[in-house]
C-alpha cells in the first residue's frame, strides 16, 4: 500500500459504540486486544467509511478504487455476520474465515503497514541529510530490490529497534562516525569477508552504541549491496534481527 494512501487512511476518523477517535488508535487498541473485536460494529465503522470515502471523489482513479476494495471487503464482512447460518451447513469451503476473525487479521495486516510506512518515512528523512561524492565511487543506483529469503518487515523491524535503542539515554562514550552509503559498501564487504561463512549479524555490523545516522547509513549499503547482488539476506529466530551473506 503506497504511502499517499497511508496517510489519507490515517486521517479516517471512527466513533462507534466503544470508540471515538481515529482508526488508527482503533487498531491498535484491537491489536494490544484492549478493544474485543467481537464488540467493533461493523456497519457504524463501514457508514462512517463510505461517508469518508465521498470526500476523496476529487483524487485520482487509481487511488479512489483502492478505498472503494476496502468499503466492498467491509460490506461483505458485515453482511456475512448478519446472515444466519444452519448449525447443520458445513462451510463450503474449508478455507472460509469467521468475520470478525477475518477482520482482525486485516486489522493487524494494516497494522503492520502503517510501522513500515513510519520506519521508511524516518530513513526517507535522515537519507535527505546524507551526501554522497561522486568522483570515485560507484553511483548508487534505485534498481529493484528483490528479497526472497527475509521479509522487507523483518528488515525494517530491525531497524527500528536500533533506533528506539538509540534514542534512549546516551552512554558515555559513543563513537562518533561521518560516514556515507559508498563508504560502507567495502567496509561491510570486508567485515562479511573476515566473517567468513557463516556471515553477519545486522546488529553486529551496526554495532551499538552508535548514532542513527549510522544505523540508516548501514541499512542502505545493505540494500544496495543486495541490488548489486554482492550480499543476501536471510531470516534468522532471533526477533528484530536477520544475517548477512556474502555472495562469492
Amino acid at each position: 500500500m503506497p504511502e499517499e494512501q497511508l496517510s489519507l487512511f490515517s486521517g479516517f476518523e471512527v466513533s462507534i459504540t466503544i470508540f471515538d477517535g481515529p482508526l488508527d488508535l482503533l487498531l491498535h487498541l484491537v491489536r494490544r486486544e484492549k478493544v474485543d473485536i467481537s464488540e467493533v460494529a461493523l456497519s457504524q465503522v463501514t457508514a462512517q467509511y463510505l461517508e469518508y470515502l465521498d470526500t476523496l471523489q476529487a483524487l485520482n482513479v487509481d487511488l479512489s478504487a483502492e478505498f472503494v476494495v476496502v468499503a466492498c471487503q467491509l460490506l461483505y464482512l458485515k453482511s456475512c455476520s448478519l446472515l444466519p447460518r444452519p448449525i447443520d451447513d458445513e462451510p463450503e469451503d474449508d478455507l472460509e474465515l469467521d468475520p470478525q476473525v477475518e477482520l482482525a487479521r486485516r486489522l493487524e495486516e494494516y497494522q503492520t503497514y502503517r510501522e513500515a510506512a513510519d520506519t521508511l518515512e524516518q530513513a526517507r528523512q535522515l537519507r535527505q541529510r546524507i551526501y554522497l561524492r561522486s568522483t570515485s565511487e560507484e553511483q548508487i543506483g534505485s534498481g529493484f530490490v528483490q528479497l526472497s529469503e527475509v521479509s522487507v518487515f523483518d528488515m525494517i523491524a530491525a531497524v527500528s529497534e536500533l533506533l528506539k535503542r538509540s534514542e534512549g539515554p546516551p552512554p558515555r562514550l559513543v563513537r562518533r562516525r561521518e560516514v556515507t552509503v559508498g563508504q560502507r559498501l567495502p567496509e561491510i564487504l570486508t567485515e562479511l569477508h573476515v566473517a567468513g561463512g557463516e556471515g553477519l549479524l545486522f546488529t553486529r555490523l551496526v554495532d551499538m552504541p552508535t548514532s542513527r545516522v549510522y544505523i540508516i547509513v548501514t541499512f542502505l549499503a545493505i540494500l544496495e549491496l543486495i541490488r548489486r547482488r554482492r550480499v543476501r539476506v536471510s531470516a534468522v529466530e532471533q526477533e528484530s534481527n536477520f544475517r548477512v551473506w556474502l555472495l562469492r
